[in-house]
């Protein structure tokens, strides 16, 4: 009769903290949401007063301008997202930590740890890329489909919005909330670690709300997952988010522009990023 209690009460708190995990990613899309239309709401009012003060009155003219505007720069509609979810989110992080034991801190940031995470940043990133890049010749469809996506949203372009959304705010903010918040609901609803971990990388994986990127995001939250472990701390993460986001914009397309597109050469840079991620990761085990 215990051991039948005792599974119904594991059974409730596991529901529990799942529905939990499932209303904070319905409120980071609603967030997104509602910072799209903050965003489009101040274009829609802004525009218009700028184009009648230099005499612009068609309305035609002044729709299409703001329609134009809006695609042009609507990354600064997901910069404010973060911005917002940086602050939300680590004031939700903070609350449940406080008063919680927390296991046994290792050192971040001496120059074995630091190289081991940016070497399995590094080659996480290519593996990711080239593995995109392999998966479009058995789906192109779905790949030009989410390429397109990322070109419309201004992800695929290095300016200053798009730099300071994925290299600055999100490895912060998307950190706080997946492998912070969502990981310690994870943890209460099964303590065990390749339970949790799975838990919080689906989570990781839903939130960015497409196919494709959601895949490899699982596949990225995994690894964060086990360098928060390893660390008992967001730095080692957040450095790791840094370093994938940053070299995503930064290196990648540099290295990759003189390989030829092809499936070979793909699988190459593929196999090339897990050796380097496996390097790294031994250089962290041995810290």
């Amino acid at each position: 009769m215990e051991s039948s209690n005792a599974s119904v009460g594991k059974r409730s708190i596991f529901i529990q903290n799942i529905c939990l995990i499932i209303l904070l990613l319905s409120a980071s899309l609603c967030l997104q949401i509602i910072c799209g239309g903050i965003f489009y709401t101040a274009a829609a009012g802004i525009i218009p007063r700028y184009l009648r003060h230099v005499g612009i009155t068609e309305p035609e003219q002044i729709q299409n301008a703001i329609q134009f505007f809006i695609g042009k720069h609507n990354i600064w509609a997901a910069v404010l997202y973060q911005a917002v979810g940086v602050v939300l989110f680590g004031l939700l992080y903070r609350k449940m930590r406080r008063g919680q034991p927390s296991g046994e801190k290792k050192r971040i940031f001496t120059g074995r740890t630091f190289a081991g995470i940016v070497l399995a940043a590094l080659g996480l990133e290519f593996f990711v890329t080239a593995g995109v890049e392999a998966a479009a010749y058995v789906f192109p469809g779905i790949i030009g489909a989410f390429k397109e996506n990322m070109d419309a949203v201004g992800l695929n372009q290095l300016t200053i919005g798009s730099a300071i959304l994925s290299i600055v705010l999100a490895p912060i903010g998307e950190e706080l909330l997946c492998r912070g918040v969502i990981f310690g609901l994870a943890k209460r609803a099964d303590s065990r670690f390749y339970v949790a971990n799975s838990i919080q990388a689906l989570a990781f994986g839903i939130m960015h709300w497409n196919l494709v990127q959601g895949i490899y995001a699982f596949v990225l939250g995994l690894a964060l997952g086990m360098l928060y472990q390893r660390f008992q701390s967001l730095y080692a993460p957040i450095l790791a988010h840094f370093v994938i986001n940053a070299s995503a914009m930064l290196l990648v397309p540099v290295i990759l522009a003189p390989v030829p597109a092809t499936l070979l050469s793909s699988l190459l840079i593929v196999a090339a990023g897990l050796l380097v991620t496996a390097v790294g990761a031994a250089v962290i085990g041995k810290e």
